[in-house]
């Protein structure tokens, strides 16, 4: 059973290596050394990843309305 610290972690790591092109051992390197920072940047990148989709949801529901 995961834990939401673990989930957490994975989705930090997985952020740090599809996003931020490093690799697994220097995600996991970064982790231990600044998680604070990671987390944070990472929240960051998420919310502003929230606000453009539901951006593009009322573009597209514009659209449909002509």
């Amino acid at each position: 059973v995961y834990t939401p610290r673990d989930i957490e972690t994975i989705r930090m790591v997985s952020y740090l290596v599809k996003d931020k092109g490093m690799k697994l051992e220097a995600a996991q390197e970064e982790m231990k050394r600044n998680r604070d920072g990671v987390a944070k940047r990472f929240e960051a990148i998420e919310g502003l990843r929230n606000v453009r989709n539901r951006l593009q949801e009322l573009i597209d529901s514009l659209h449909h309305l002509r």
